[in-house]
């Protein structure tokens, strides 16, 4: 294996040297002096950002070979890149956490603790230094960015049987490329990830895997929730809620949940890894898990979810019918007249409610996407009681208010705007509740039918 797949393949098996390398290559960075030349009589500053665009650039290296291998008919043993790709994420993230003024730091650092530096070093020198290192982050995360957002690195787009499949398909991995996009844009600050979701994402949404999307997406809130998070962040986020929720999330959930009930045989995902069926099923659980961060992050409630659902109209696919007439006549050889109608294309615009796609997504026999439908359900519940709460101890304000000083308008106002959202949520929750409900027919249909085993309870 090259150098960088060689440390993380010994790490992966445990070595004490290979983990503590990773470790601190992601934590501090190093002068390296050793590599001078006559021409260029210029030390680097080696760190996390190196080790990831050295370790991406051995990856495809390795996977050019294989597939060049299988081309021309050669048998090698396949070692799978997955583990090692998810280990690099993993230590790729706590770079990625880390601002670039915090970056900076610890590059100021390296090079006041270096010798060599304090000989020959300069300002202009160090200036420069922390300069390419921004640099070498900016292209190593535009070149994860690449690869998240390319249909080629998708299951859905490959051929299962037809060999040797790159380890950026794997799901896990992928998941963990944009965590390490979404953490860079999260540490940057508020603009930064306001402009990846505003001008980027949703501009581009129905031209990007929509694994991808829903992935960073649900990394997005995931981070602004950390400790580490730039101050401005959740304000920023609950402004981008809107925009989310209606012009990201609920179309591919409604579209994921749509393609998972077609072709249902009653085999689960894990069955069938690398079908259509089961890519739709990883969809719409990780829509469902980034809702849930999001209502989470930005305190949304159920009632709030279905409202901002309902404010952008979601144009449904034109279709161009084209009617073709032909009339064979026979005279004295057949003649063959074709007469096209261009019917006008018809945009039908819809809205989406989130509460009945919610409803549909619980008929899966997913694993997945019953479990991140459980816990956006106990996050909206939550708030739900959260709420409730409140209305009560603004109900118990307003009987000491009026007692004292009479009733306020404003604030009996407040009140009742207040008892009419508790009541919209009542309802949500009850037709949710419903549908809870209704799966234990559907269940004891399929395990009469035999769709189940018999173990199933």
């Amino acid at each position: 294996m090259d150098p960088t797949l060689s440390i993380l393949d010994r790490a992966l098996k445990g070595d004490a040297g290979a983990l503590s390398f990773l470790v601190r290559t992601a934590s501090i960075y190093v002068y390296d002096c050793t590599n001078t030349n006559p021409q260029n009589n210029q030390p680097k500053i080696c760190g996390a950002w190196d080790f990831l665009n050295q370790a991406l650039t051995e990856v495809d290296r390795y996977e050019s070979r294989m597939l060049h291998a299988q081309a021309q008919g050669h048998h090698h043993v396949i070692v799978s890149l997955e583990a090692h790709l998810q280990l690099l994420a993993t230590m790729s993230s706590r770079a990625a956490r880390r601002c670039p003024v915090a970056d900076q730091n610890l590059v100021e650092v390296c090079l006041s603790n270096a010798a060599h530096f304090h000989e020959h070093g300069s300002n202009e020198h160090a200036r420069n230094l922390i300069q390419l290192n921004q640099q070498m982050r900016d292209r190593v995360m535009g070149r994860i960015a690449t690869i998240t957002f390319d249909f080629t690195n998708h299951r859905r787009n490959s051929n299962a049987k037809a060999g040797y499949q790159t380890a950026f398909s794997n799901p896990i991995t992928m998941d963990s490329l944009c965590a390490i996009v979404a953490a860079n844009a999260i540490s940057i600050g508020p603009h930064e990830f306001s402009s990846l979701v505003l001008e980027w994402i949703v501009p581009s949404v129905n031209n990007m895997p929509p694994f991808s999307v829903a992935a960073v997406i649900y990394h997005l809130a995931s981070e602004s929730m950390g400790k580490s998070a730039p101050g401005g962040t959740k304000d920023a986020l609950k402004k981008l809620l809107d925009p989310v929720l209606s012009k990201i999330l609920a179309p591919l959930l409604q579209e994921a949940v749509r393609e998972s009930d077609h072709g249902d045989t009653g085999i689960d995902m894990i069955a069938d890894e690398s079908g259509d069926r089961a890519q739709s099923h990883r969809i719409a659980a990780m829509t469902l898990k980034a809702l849930e961060r999001w209502c989470a992050a930005t305190a949304c409630n159920i009632g709030q979810v279905k409202q901002t659902c309902r404010k952008v109209n979601v144009s449904a696919n034109q279709i161009l019918y084209n009617v073709t007439v032909c009339i064979l006549v026979s005279f004295l050889f057949p003649i063959t007249f074709v007469l096209k109608i261009h019917l006008p294309i018809i945009a039908i615009s819809q809205q989406i409610d989130i509460i009945a796609v919610i409803s549909d997504a619980m008929y899966s026999d997913s694993e997945l996407v019953m479990d991140a439908l459980s816990g956006l359900l106990d996050t909206l519940l939550r708030q739900h009681a959260k709420d409730e709460s409140a209305l009560k101890g603004l109900s118990i304000m307003q009987g000491v208010a009026a007692a004292s000083f009479g009733s306020p308008d404003n604030l009996l106002q407040l009140e009742k705007d207040l008892a009419t959202e508790a009541q919209g949520r009542d309802e949500i929750l009850s037709e949710l509740v419903s549908a809870i409900g209704l799966q234990r027919f559907r269940f004891s249909s399929r395990l009469s039918n035999g769709k189940y085993h018999s173990s199933v309870e």
